[in-house]
């Protein structure tokens, strides 16, 4: 979770991308990767 407060936006742009491959395969993780996802979204916006 640390790489999303990084000062590269590359950065934090790949590990949001990861993060959907990850929840794709570790299914237990998905709605906190969601909610996270969520709250940064509502933080930007």
């Amino acid at each position: 979770m640390g790489l999303l407060k990084d000062d590269k936006p590359i950065t934090i742009r790949q590990t949001i991308q990861a993060r959907g491959k990850i929840a794709e395969f570790k299914q237990d993780l998905s709605d906190k990767i969601a909610t996270m996802l969520l709250k940064m979204i509502k933080a930007a916006g």
